[in-house]
């Protein structure tokens, strides 16, 4: 710092100070411009600058040391989340793959088990057409029973019939062989001369063959009907 000299006193300024001399009437020639410095002692500047250098890289390398600290744990961190990750991935590959697998099996099973309703629906729509066959079939047979069951009896009845028919006609001929054997017997009587009596004792009639074999022919009738 610059230090000035003290002003120079006025002409006909009263003295202040008895024991303060009076510079202004000395002899030494004064130059007015002239002013005398001196230096102050001031501090090294180059220290202050290293000591703040050296307090700047202290912090810098705190902050960094800080810093490299933070990242290498969270570095570790990051490691650890992605081995986490990777084993996660690895779980979920594995579980993906088994529940591929089963999906497979299951589409296996599911394919077979719609084979083996296909086939029971079609053995199903075999043995429903085979039933129906079976029903048809025996609806006919009941039907043909119970036409047999009328053929059987309409048979009795013209069996019957027959019958009755056949007993008519035998006994038809029976009677005609009557009739005839009586006729014969009547001319046998008649050539020989027999001539039997007239009712109530009377007298002898000729033999009545128109007579006679009309009666046969009504006992005939009688027993045909």
């Amino acid at each position: 710092m610059s230090v000035t000299r003290s002003p120079t006193k006025a002409a006909g300024a009263p003295s202040l100070t008895s024991s303060q001399p009076d510079l202004s009437k000395c002899e030494l020639p004064v130059i007015d411009n002239f002013v005398f410095t001196r230096k102050r002692k001031q501090p090294d500047a180059d220290v202050e600058v290293k000591e703040a250098i050296a307090e700047l890289r202290k912090d810098m390398m705190s902050f960094l040391y800080e810093f490299k600290s933070s990242q290498k744990a969270e570095f570790q961190q990051v490691r650890s989340d992605v081995t986490d990750v990777k084993n996660q991935l690895e779980s979920i590959k594995v579980a993906n793959n088994d529940i591929i697998r089963d999906h497979n099996q299951f589409r296996k099973d599911l394919s077979s088990l719609t084979d083996s309703l296909d086939f029971q629906s079609k053995e199903q729509d075999d043995l429903k057409f085979r039933m129906n066959i079976i029903t048809t079939k025996t609806d006919k047979i009941t039907s043909l029973e119970s036409e047999l069951t009328i053929v059987k009896r309409q048979l009795t009845t013209l069996q019957m019939e027959q019958n009755i028919r056949e007993q008519r006609e035998r006994e038809v001929l029976s009677c005609s062989e009557r009739e005839m054997r009586y006729a014969w017997a009547q001319i046998d009587l008649s050539l020989t001369g027999v001539i039997p009596l007239g009712r109530g004792g009377g007298k002898p009639t000729a033999p009545n063959l128109v007579g006679g074999s009309k009666g046969v022919m009504n006992e005939c009738l009688m027993v045909d009907y």
